[in-house]
């Protein structure tokens, strides 16, 4: 008899990031010194524990799977100077930390797939190495990609009490606030006919992230697409390619009971706005 599943999909986590969550002890660094969270740093960590322990509550009585949707580590970029450290033993130290919270759940099944790789190097291979530590250190079960044998996919396909999940970390967004949706209706549009033509069942629910941004293409097409938010606040590249976007937040909630129906609950958080200069 299938039991309830809770499928919890988070993405774009960018640890390292001076923009990306740190826990409230700081980071310890090579030479002795510590990085200490920024006010912005601080109030992610608190939306990163809150998202999980709701998590938490809506897995009881229920199997809890995780999807990694990529881009787990921030790397060393592009010459960036919003990098806490260059030295990967630290970004591998503060992973540890981030990643324990949800390991804390112990989920039943754990998904890692792959991202950009100028962020988590050449074939994904940082989040290789993370899905396996998982595995073997760590004795979480991380469901490998059956045709190649590796812990991390690049596509995931999975079917959860009858509910087939196609998750993949690159999507699209439009920059404007009026092209945005659009970009993510035509996705769904996209995935559920290049399966037609594939002669292969659409997906239900298609996941796609990157963008850092939240759009949900609901019933448009057959294939519900999601683009889900991030856990990364905006970058100096943020700031240039999309000025008037702020990034969202946040993570999915996906609940599927053992007849198959299911619903979707998006956790989003909004920073404060900074007050403007006033003349004192």
């Amino acid at each position: 008899m299938p039991r309830r599943a809770v499928v919890a999909v988070v993405s774009d986590i960018h640890c390292g990031s001076t923009l990306a969550m740190v826990p409230p002890e700081g980071v310890r660094l090579d030479d002795g010194g510590t990085y200490h969270p920024s006010k912005a740093q601080t109030w992610l960590w608190k939306c990163w524990t809150d998202f999980w322990e709701t998590v938490r509550e809506a897995r009881k009585k229920a199997d809890l799977y995780i999807i990694y949707n990529g881009d787990l580590y921030e790397g060393d970029h592009h010459r960036t100077t919003q990098i806490m450290s260059a030295n990967p033993e630290t970004q591998d130290y503060l992973s540890d930390r981030v990643f324990g919270v949800p390991r804390s759940l112990t989920p039943n099944y754990e998904f890692v797939v792959r991202g950009t790789e100028a962020h988590v190097g050449v074939a994904g291979a940082t989040e290789e190495a993370f899905a396996r530590r998982e595995l073997e250190q760590h004795k979480i079960n991380v469901v490998k990609d059956q045709n190649v044998g590796t812990h991390s996919w690049w596509h995931l396909r999975a079917e959860i009490n009858g509910v087939l999940i196609d998750a993949q970390h690159h999507g699209k967004f439009g920059r404007l606030p009026w092209t945005g949706p659009n970009a993510v209706l035509q996705q769904a549009a996209h995935v559920f006919m290049e399966c037609a033509r594939s002669g292969i069942r659409h997906p239900d629910i298609a996941i796609r992230s990157h963008m850092h941004r939240y759009g949900d293409s609901y019933k448009a097409q057959p294939t519900r697409l999601i683009q889900t938010p991030a856990w990364q606040l905006k970058t100096a590249f943020a700031h240039k390619v999309a000025p008037n976007s702020p990034p969202d937040i946040g993570g999915l909630i996906v609940t599927i009971e053992p007849d198959g129906l299911y619903s979707v609950e998006e956790m989003l958080y909004i920073p404060e706005a900074s007050e403007p200069w006033r003349i004192k």
